[in-house]
């Protein structure tokens, strides 16, 4: 395996020798971006969808000094408010010459510029009068090489005999490709799970060309196509509640883009376009794609499909690829002067076998047809709607949002959810509760955020409502949350972020045989300090409490986290970061949580229970400019437990060894 990987770095260090280059500007992902992206996890998972999206993002930066107030709004973290006043300093001093022009901008804080910057880009008016150097219009010249390869196994001895009966090793394996260029760009994706015997049991391949003929973007292969609000289509990562109460509330459509994430069931195979007529612009996919699917031997129909992405076992290899999907549609899409945006959307999806629909409100049949529009709007400069409406010829769900500016430090959202039983949404992804299902649940959002000389405040409020009982909770069902979170800079190398949530939602309570709906709440406290004592030096600090309480059943649980990072820039290009993590908890239900970033593009939510330390240590060396080494290793410790990963943990590994090359 290690000569595997030396010879796919020596082939593509020698690649440099037929490609033209030019020097990287790639920018860290900061922590705060991706906490303030993702929820608090429910089980352990490697997250790579939102690193995929920040990626993404990065690859094709935006234009600070072209972008309208609908576009910059796609950067995470600048909502209307902060968007508005890039455009005002702009209109005012004219293009900017420099990222570091942001922090001249009264009322755009200083954590949020550095936590942008990946994500924008300038043009030079200067360079653009004088530089006539042509472009490069070559499909086959790249002047940019990235290319990902990480392996990772679990040295842990495993009390799970059943694994000793999987037929592949141990090892996860991971690799990316990507080749870029003005006319866009192309890549492959390979990925092994432990235990799966194929080192290429997922592979994933695109091809993007921009601006060939009237066609403004084409994709081939794996791709995603994203609408309005992801009521009927979005990718795999999906806005939901954070501790930015205003920013993952309105999803952002990006229309057409590349899959270039390790989700085996949340994409489209086959070619998608789109162009651009003055303020029109059309977009079509067609796609043919196989899913896993448990399939019923007598009725020969799919009683459910198989998202795990786990080919190991005589079942999970039975269900591997036994079902055809073949979708296609189209979108259109007018705006006018950047101030009034609607869209339309129809597609179908038909399968190769019928879904029996066994479960309660579950698809059932062979084929599903979708109507959709949205809308996007500012009233004023300082009022935004947006919405979508979207009907699958059997009922109609929307999504409804309004944004209010009151002045620049204070703006208000809110949002109305309504998903009908009866709505089966094969390919969304929208705001729930529910994570990804866009059916049987109504709720009324609010949030605000407010700035002040001390700091940033952001809240949220949401009620919701499962109208109809389901299989896992036979009855109809309520609940609410709230969200309190403050964050400030002191003297440019202090962060902090404390968050507070209170959830309130019913419960089934299954005693002595009998079950009732009893009312159980649930409050977490969180704060994470940021202190960078120099260039070489930093430390981060997380403490976290939870505790919840069901009064019926005289049930109180507990949990506690402490944990402690210290990060060391050290000469010759050498990164260290070690994180030590203590924890205590009454049950899995009071667990607390962690999210590892140290790997680059790799995302890891790891949710801790019983008591117990966990240990990691991360090492990065940047050997040359384009290349960097990188290995972590972590460890829980479990003294008064015998089994520490239970049933419940999907993360398989604790050595991570991964080389990233950018040429």
């Amino acid at each position: 395996m290690i000569f595997y990987h030396i010879e796919i770095l020596l082939i593509f260090i020698l690649s440099r020798l037929l490609f033209a280059q030019t020097e990287d500007s790639t920018l860290v992902i900061s922590d705060q971006i991706i906490e303030s992206l993702v929820s608090e996890p429910v089980t352990n998972y490697e997250e790579f969808n939102v690193i995929d999206y920040l990626e993404e993002l990065q690859k094709n930066p935006i234009n600070i000094n072209t972008a309208d107030l609908t576009i910059l709004q796609r950067i995470p973290e600048l909502d209307i408010n902060y968007a508005q006043l890039i455009i005002q300093h702009r209109a005012k001093y004219g293009p900017f010459f420099s990222t570091n022009e942001l922090f001249t901008i009264k009322g755009l804080p200083k954590y949020v510029i550095n936590n942008i910057k990946p994500f924008i880009t300038i043009s030079d008016p200067v360079r653009q009068k004088v530089d006539t150097k042509p472009a490069n219009t070559s499909l086959i010249n790249f002047f940019r090489i990235n290319i990902r390869s990480r392996f990772a196994i679990d040295l842990k001895d495993k009390d799970d005999s059943s694994y000793k009966n999987y037929p592949g090793s141990r090892l996860k394996l991971y690799n990316k490709l990507t080749l870029l260029n003005d006319q866009g760009e192309a890549g492959i994706l390979t990925e092994k799970d432990p235990g799966e015997k194929s080192y290429y049991d997922f592979i994933s391949f695109h091809l993007l060309l921009k601006n060939i003929g009237p066609l403004e973007k084409t994709v081939l292969g794996d791709y995603i196509f994203e609408f309005g609000q992801g009521l009927v289509l979005w990718g795999p990562f999906g806005f939901s509640k954070t501790t930015d109460a205003v920013f993952p509330i309105k999803s952002r459509d990006n229309t057409i883009h590349p899959y270039t994430s390790t989700d085996e069931n949340r994409f489209f195979r086959g070619i998608a376009i789109s162009t651009k007529f003055n303020e029109f612009q059309f977009s079509f996919f067609y796609s043919s794609h196989k899913l896993d699917a448990s399939t019923d031997s007598i009725s020969g129909e799919i009683t459910s499909l198989t998202t795990s992405g786990y080919h190991r076992t005589t079942s999970e290899l039975s269900n591997h690829n036994s079902l055809s999907e073949t979708a296609w549609g189209g979108s259109g899409n007018y705006s006018y002067n950047n101030l009034f945006h609607i869209g339309i959307l129809y597609y179908t999806s038909k399968f190769s076998k019928p879904l029996s629909g066994s479960l309660l409100y579950a698809p059932q049949g062979n084929r599903f047809n979708y109507f959709s529009t949205s809308y996007e709007c500012f009233l004023i400069p300082t009022i935004n709607l947006s919405g979508e409406t979207a009907y699958d010829f059997k009922s109609i769900a929307s999504l409804n949002t309004i944004q209010i500016s009151f002045n620049k430090n204070f703006l208000f959202v809110s949002s109305i959810r309504n998903y009908p039983r009866n709505f089966n949404s094969i390919h969304g992804n929208s705001l729930a509760e529910q994570r990804n299902k866009v059916q049987n649940e109504t709720g009324f959002y609010n949030g605000l955020k407010l700035l002040t000389d001390f700091g940033t405040i952001n809240f949220y409020y949401d009620q919701f409502k499962f109208p109809f009982g389901g299989y896992r909770f036979p009855l109809s069902n309520t609940g609410e949350e709230y969200m309190f979170s403050y964050t400030n800079t002191f003297k440019t190398n202090i962060n902090i972020k404390t968050s507070y949530k209170y959830e309130n939602k019913d419960y089934l309570l299954n005693q002595d045989d009998q079950k009732s709906i009893v009312r159980r709440g649930r409050n977490d406290f969180r704060a994470i300090l940021l202190w960078n004592l120099s260039k070489e030096v930093g430390l981060k600090s997380i403490a976290e409490y939870n505790a919840i309480r069901i009064t019926e059943d005289n049930l109180t649980e507990e949990g506690i986290l402490l944990a402690n990072s210290v990060i060391l820039n050290l000469i010759n290009n050498l990164k260290l970061t070690g994180t030590v993590s203590f924890f205590r908890t009454d049950s899995f239900f009071s667990s607390v949580y962690e999210y590892d970033n140290n790997i680059g593009g790799l995302v890891r939510g790891e949710v801790l229970y019983g008591e117990g330390t966990k240990i990691n240590l991360y090492l990065s060396y940047k050997l040359l400019k384009e290349l960097t080494i990188s290995a972590q290793y972590s460890e829980i410790i479990k003294p008064k437990e015998s089994l520490v990963n239970p049933i419940y943990s999907t993360l398989t590994d604790n050595i991570i060894f991964q080389i990233e090359l950018l040429l």
